[in-house]
């Protein structure tokens, strides 16, 4: 209501703000993650005594587990939410680590929408592949895995998109930084392949039926990506080595959209329900 007011976890401005709403929904991106820390704001840390409802919808965590100096505190914290959805079953592992009930698991918050309003051209005239990815890789590696998919897909441009001005993309023809969200999925939704190890980038190139390889290497995003694989059998596009993988065997596009319909209708019915305090 105030867009001047920014509220601070644990702090006295916080419960005053939330007597404002019947509902806080925590979600989703590795939201409770910071379960090594002190301070837990995502667990509805610093509410007070706020009476609403407390819902956590597709929460995610990097870990499987709390640490045992801060579970009966997470513990606490997680019984006084009225409903708790998350969003693989590595987060469900987390949750019950600490002797709560196994929580549903439901779709990642932008499966629910379809984007199609923000979809435009991009200004690039020749086709191109995407390339978005995060973390380090050494670059001999990345332009392997190019020069696999231009097998493909041809000797086709590759732009690179970075949210870091010092990335070092040799392999890439073109490096795009600061683009804004909308940005990102026009250059996804246009281009001829995606290269990632993003969650996301994988979630839009299935939404967008854009063939894509993936990998995975580090631990922070293993247990996503993990999830991925197996919500929607993505073992032949999801891989720790994207060289190995036959990029000649296109996706089946039918089937994922059949998945993610069945997940998103039942996560969309567990949100309404959620909301109208019907799950006990």
């Amino acid at each position: 209501e105030n867009l001047n007011y920014t509220p601070k976890f644990g702090m006295v401005e916080l419960p005053k703000y939330c007597k404002r709403y019947d509902a806080i929904i925590v979600g989703s991106d590795q939201v409770w993650t910071d379960v090594y820390s002190a301070v837990h704001p995502f667990f509805c840390d610093g509410v007070g005594d706020f009476k609403g409802l407390r819902i956590a919808y597709a929460a995610c965590s990097a870990h499987d587990r709390v640490p045992f100096y801060n579970r009966k505190h997470i513990r606490q914290s997680l019984n006084k939410f009225t409903a708790i959805s998350v969003r693989d079953t590595t987060t469900v592992h987390l949750v019950e680590s600490v002797k709560c009930p196994k929580p549903a698991i439901v779709a990642d918050p932008t499966l629910l929408y379809d984007f199609e309003k923000y979809i435009k051209p991009v200004n690039i005239a020749e086709p191109y592949i995407f390339a978005y990815v995060l973390g380090d890789k050494p670059v001999e590696w990345h332009a392997r895995n190019i020069e696999h998919i231009r097998k493909t897909v041809g000797n086709i441009q590759v732009i690179a998109l970075t949210t870091e001005l010092n990335e070092n993309y040799p392999w890439a023809d073109r490096i795009l930084t600061g683009e804004l969200a909308v940005d990102w999925m026009n250059l996804l939704s246009n281009s001829q392949f995606v290269y990632t190890n993003s969650f996301h980038a994988v979630i839009f190139s299935l939404k967008f039926h854009k063939e894509f390889v993936a990998y995975y290497g580090d631990l922070v995003r293993s247990s996503r990506m993990a999830g991925l694989i197996n919500q929607f059998e993505l073992n032949d596009r999801i891989v720790k080595e994207p060289s190995f993988v036959n990029l000649s065997q296109k996706m089946q596009f039918k089937k994922t959209d059949e998945a993610i319909s069945s997940l998103t209708k039942n996560s969309l019915e567990w949100l309404v329900k959620s909301l109208n305090k019907t799950i006990q």
